[in-house]
C-alpha cells in the first residue's frame, strides 16, 4: 500500500531533485562536481530506501516483532539481539576499513 501511494510522488520529488544536483557533474570546479555527486547520489539512496526499506520496517513495527512483543521468550530475543549486534559490528567494521576508498571515489 505504501508503495502504491508514495512511489509516484517520491520517484517525482527525489529523482528531479537528484537529476538537478547530478547536472553538476559536468562541472569543471572539483567542489562543485563533489556536491552534485555526493547530493545526488545520496537522494536516489533515498528514494531507494524511501520505497524498499522503510515499508518493510512498518511492516515489523506493526505485527510487533520491533518491540519485543512476539512469542519469544527472554532468552530467544537477548540470543537474536546478541546475533543482530554482531552483524552491524561486522558490517560497521568492514565500512570504517573502506573509509579512504570512499572518500577518495568522491574527491
Amino acid at each position: 500500500w505504501t508503495v502504491r501511494q508514495a512511489g509516484a510522488p517520491l520517484l517525482f520529488a527525489n529523482g528531479t531533485t537528484a537529476a538537478s544536483l547530478l547536472i553538476n557533474c559536468f562541472s569543471s570546479l572539483p567542489a562543485i562536481f563533489q556536491f552534485g555527486l555526493c547530493g545526488g547520489v545520496l537522494l536516489l539512496t533515498n528514494l531507494a530506501l524511501g520505497v524498499t526499506y522503510l515499508p518493510a520496517l512498518l511492516v515489523l513495527q506493526d505485527s510487533g516483532v520491533l518491540d519485543g512483543s512476539g512469542e519469544a521468550g527472554e532468552e530467544e530475543r537477548e540470543a537474536e539481539r546478541r546475533s543482530r549486534s554482531r552483524v552491524l559490528q561486522a558490517v560497521h567494521g568492514g565500512l570504517w576499513r573502506q573509509r579512504v576508498r570512499v572518500l577518495v571515489g568522491f574527491g
